[in-house]
């Protein structure tokens, strides 16, 4: 079992081939991945992976640092 613990396959630049990326992983034993989701801006991207439609795929939704001076806003 492999697990990818840290991806951003919701990010727009994913957006013409995220399936086949999802795919390849899929196919290369990856049964898991975790999206991760930095700022409160990528938090709904990152919820499109709902688990009724990617049951394999979770979201980690939080504040980078980088972020944090500007709280949950």
């Amino acid at each position: 079992m492999f697990v990818d613990t840290h991806l951003h396959v919701a990010d727009s630049q994913f957006e013409a081939d995220r399936d086949a990326t999802l795919e390849r992983a899929r196919t290369g034993g990856v049964t898991t991945l975790i999206e991760i989701a930095e700022s409160p801006e990528t938090w709904d991207a990152a919820g499109r992976f709902r688990p009724t439609k990617t049951p394999f795929i979770y979201a980690a939704l939080g504040i980078h640092p980088h972020h944090a001076a500007r709280g949950g806003t």
